[in-house]
């Protein structure tokens, strides 16, 4: 006993060697126990818990969803912190150049305080960048970083958008229009695209097209893109002349011959903006469908996509261009034939006055609601209130009557009534009930001698023509018969014979006699289907669905039948998708 407490006396201060004693603890710390002290249950808790115990986990509490406000002051503090903070651009194409310089333009307009002119020119810029980024792939989500440049133009557009609804309630439309598609669908990516070429319509109208890019360059800029895949190309110069009817349609819109037959020099001969526009979106959306593939259970809904595409491209064409395409044909011709001067009656926004204009044509340019200043195709349509009535004070040589009203006898009726002049240009569908009225195409028969009948370039479901007639001196007019039937000028286009037609239901292009021209012409019926869906096969209509061909007035055709002629009419009112169209037959 006096031996261990000798060695316990011996041991160092703090030691903790198994030698020292286990009762005896010279530091103020105590080893950490081997186990958990154990609780006398007298102080556990009914819940199994000592008292003033902490919980080993707290309870998260719920994530409280924003509403719409604090949402939209989240978004308009993101972009009040990305005014100073300018992204860094996409690498863009040396094709899609015109993209880079709309980038380059908003960063310039971004600095500058806003007035509504600076404003259209911002939003024409942003929308202009943005619509060509999404056409040529580059504004994809699935990009990751590069997004960044794209909120940014969004937010400089919706911006600019803001600061011009509140000087004008008309821009309120635009809006929140033109968000990301939430899918990455053909036809989500096309009505996207579309919602881009209403806008800058519209902006280009407004800057009478000096501050604003219309959208057939960005277009043209896009086919130029996807052109350079060899087999893209080569599939769409099959398309456009896989039959010598295809082939000499694409002629007619301006694509040079050349490049259709060997892809050599440029796509297509210079031409005026509705058809640029026409044969560059028809030529986009056909080079976005053969890229993007298709599965055979999207093809009824592809189709619809397609042909919307070009109805909205018709539409608004219409309104701000007029309801024909012109051609340096049918401009030429009306140019020679003017010397005396020209009055073009029903003018709309005086886009057809402006083109003869630079010619040099005397033009005077008459419309029931002309329109103003700001919102004219061109700064120099000057179109003038008049009707009918003001043909009678006016002594020009030539009239012009492009796309009449159908069914409305004071306009086209009254203007052969009360016109002075020798020649007579109606542009127009002939005797179908499209345009101006039954009266009016035997009016001009039995009066005027025709002369020249030029093809246009038509949108889907149209086959308007350029009719040139000259008056009848008194003896032609006693040597030909008082009324004759206003259907003359139809003809077979596989016979050329004057037995009675029947039109394609799809198309409306087609005009045949019998079966057996039906049965000659289904290879081209088939091309220009192609044509029309944008390179998507589509069945041709069996002979028993074609429809005779005859005039369709609005109290003597069936409701289905009126329907579809004013699905087929241009109608410039809507702006927009016209899904609702879709549905020729």
């Amino acid at each position: 006993m006096k031996k261990k407490r000798a060695e316990a006396a011996r041991a160092e201060p703090g030691d903790t060697s198994p030698t020292s004693s286990s009762k005896i603890f010279r530091t103020g710390v105590c080893s950490r126990p081997d186990r958990p002290p154990v609780i006398p249950p007298s102080l556990t808790l009914c819940n199994g818990t000592a008292p003033h115990a902490e919980p080993s986990e707290r309870p998260r509490p719920k994530k409280r969803k924003r509403n719409a406000m604090e949402a939209l002051l989240s978004r308009a503090e993101e972009a009040t912190r990305s005014f100073s903070q300018v992204p860094e651009g996409p690498t863009w194409p040396k094709v899609a150049a015109i993209g880079q310089e709309q980038f380059a333009r908003v960063l310039e307009l971004a600095k500058a305080t806003l007035d509504v002119n600076k404003a259209q020119q911002l939003a024409s810029a942003a929308a202009a960048a943005l619509r060509l980024s999404w056409a040529i792939g580059l504004a994809e989500p699935t990009k990751g970083a590069e997004v960044e440049w794209r909120r940014f133009l969004e937010d400089k557009l919706q911006e600019a958008l803001q600061l011009l609804a509140g000087a004008e309630a008309e821009w309120a439309y635009a809006l929140n229009a033109f968000r990301v598609p939430k899918t990455g669908s053909l036809e989500a990516l096309l009505r996207h695209l579309d919602s881009f070429d209403q806008l800058l319509l519209r902006l280009w109208a407004r800057s009478g097209g000096s501050a604003a890019l219309h959208p057939a360059e960005l277009s043209e800029a896009s086919c130029a893109y996807h052109l350079q895949r060899k087999d893209l190309k080569a599939a769409m110069q099959s398309l456009a002349s896989g039959t010598p009817r295809a082939l000499k349609l694409s002629l007619l819109w301006g694509f040079r011959k050349a490049w259709l037959r060997r892809g050599a020099g440029r796509t297509w001969k210079p031409a005026p903006w509705p058809l640029r526009y026409l044969r560059a979106r028809w030529l986009e959306a056909s080079c976005l469908v053969h890229g993007h593939g298709h599965a055979l259970s999207q093809k009824q809904k592809l189709q619809k996509a397609a042909l919307s595409w070009q109805l909205a491209g018709r539409d608004a064409s219409a309104r701000c261009h007029g309801f024909a395409v012109p051609t340096f044909g049918a401009l030429k011709l009306l140019s020679k034939c003017s010397a005396g001067g020209l009055v073009e009656l029903g003018a709309g926004v005086g886009y057809w006055a402006a083109l003869l204009r630079r010619r040099g044509v005397d033009v005077v340019a008459l419309d029931i609601d002309p329109p103003s200043g700001a919102h004219g195709s061109a700064g120099e349509s000057k179109v003038t209130f008049g009707d009918a009535s003001s043909l009678r004070e006016l002594s020009c040589e030539a009239l012009l009557l492009c796309m009449p009203p159908p069914g409305e006898a004071d306009c086209a009726d009254q203007a052969l009534k009360n016109f002075r002049g020798k020649y007579v240009a109606y542009v127009g569908e002939w005797c179908t009930g499209m345009t101006a009225t039954r009266s009016f195409h035997e009016s001009l028969q039995s009066r005027y001698v025709l002369k020249h009948r030029i093809p246009l370039p038509c949108y889907p479901s149209m086959r308007a023509e350029c009719y040139f007639f000259r008056k009848r001196s008194c003896r032609e007019g006693r040597e030909k018969p008082a009324s004759p039937e206003p259907t003359e000028l139809w003809a077979c286009d596989a016979c050329q014979g004057r037995a009675p037609l029947y039109l394609c239901p799809a198309t409306r292009y087609w005009r045949l006699c019998s079966e057996s021209c039906y049965e000659a012409l289904k290879d081209d019926q088939a091309a220009l289907l192609r044509i029309v869906f944008c390179g998507l096969e589509v069945e041709v209509p069996a002979w028993s669905a074609w429809a005779s061909l005859s005039w369709l007035g609005e109290d003597s055709a069936r409701g289905q039948q009126w329907d579809a002629l004013k699905r087929a009419t241009p109608q410039p009112e809507i702006a927009g998708w016209l899904s609702s169209t879709a549905n020729l037959s």
